[in-house]
């Protein structure tokens, strides 16, 4: 009797756990023509108070085998809160790899290959920005000129959008190239896998215990988080500036997470990042989603979970911008 029950149990919790990632095919695809999202554009903007855009890369094609759009299975993909749309921004199955939006909201940058294109939000216009792979957008405090992170074989450079021949080579002592590097908004910090923050141009860095996923707030508090340690994969560890108060920070309110989100990551304003949730191992039946999280004010925990897509395929690289982003909220220096 006790094997029964135990069994039936079992049963229910497998079947739970099949229903979890998405929902019909047919309402995906209502979703990527840009029907039926302005329910979720709505609780993006009730979450963050702002205009909001969101891109990601989502697989048409292929087993989904990596995570980080390189091979050619991908659509990049777009939610812009002014209109409550889902869009293709660029049709697959191609590669669009670690794509992120410009400071003015503006384009979106990715890498295909070893070369960075920029293309308008409405798929327009795409163009070689230069070689390289993609990181981070950063606004240059003193004259409000937009700027591009990207890695190289010479190191961490950073060049201006309108013109990739004004650049300059901030890192030349190597980063793990699996990770995102993230900047501070005064650009004198620079947050990479090891997990470590370093001084910036070329100078000291602190490691800053172990794990993956790392990312640098992007406001003036130097505040750090990364994957690992006691969390895993269910939350973030995250610091304070200068290493402090190192804390763990669960994402218990996160639906349907069963411990496994492989990567989190700051929107250009503090208060908000995405993340996404899995289902399964990579391969054919892998699953994923993404979410936006809103930190509470100390940055001690989540409080709030918008759910961004459901799909029934691989949704991945999210990067969400929200007007004005930074300069609604900068953090002490």
């Amino acid at each position: 009797m006790k094997n029964k029950l135990m069994m039936k149990w079992m049963a229910i919790a497998v079947a739970a756990v099949a229903a979890l990632p998405c929902r019909a095919a047919e309402n995906q695809a209502a979703a990527k023509a840009g029907e039926g999202r302005a329910d979720v554009a709505q609780e993006i903007l009730a979450l963050t108070g702002s205009r909001t855009k969101i891109v990601w890369v989502h697989r048409v094609a292929g087993t989904g085998g990596n995570r980080d759009g390189s091979t050619p299975e991908w659509e990049l993909m777009g939610l812009d809160t002014a209109d409550g749309k889902t869009r293709v921004i660029l049709p697959g199955p191609a590669s669009y790899v670690t794509p992120c939006i410009s400071p003015d909201g503006e384009k979106v940058f990715f890498t295909d290959g070893n070369t960075i294109y920029s293309v308008n939000w409405d798929g327009s216009n795409r163009r070689e920005f230069t070689s390289g792979l993609v990181q981070s957008p950063w606004t240059h405090p003193d004259d409000g000129s937009q700027w591009l992170y990207f890695l190289r074989d010479d190191g961490v450079v950073r060049a201006r959008m309108d013109d990739a021949s004004v650049r300059e080579t901030v890192w030349k002592k190597g980063v793990d190239r699996r990770r995102l590097v993230s900047v501070s908004a005064d650009g004198t910090r620079m947050g990479a896998n090891g997990p470590w923050v370093a001084i910036v141009p070329n100078g000291s860095f602190r490691q800053h215990g172990s794990g993956c996923s790392p990312c640098l707030a992007p406001d003036n508090s130097y505040r750090f988080f990364h994957m690992g340690t006691e969390v895993g994969h269910g939350g973030v560890r995250m610091y304070d500036g200068g290493a402090k108060n190192p804390r763990p920070v669960w994402f218990t309110l996160l639906p349907g997470l069963g411990g496994n989100a492989p990567e989190a990551r700051w929107s250009n304003d503090a208060r908000f990042f995405t993340v996404i949730v899995a289902y399964g191992q990579p391969g054919p039946a892998y699953c994923s989603d993404i979410y936006l999280g809103q930190f509470d004010e100390g940055f001690t925990k989540v409080v709030k979970w918008v759910r961004v897509t459901d799909a029934p395929a691989p949704e991945t690289r999210p990067y969400c911008w929200i007007d004005p982003g930074l300069g609604s909220y900068e953090g002490e220096a």
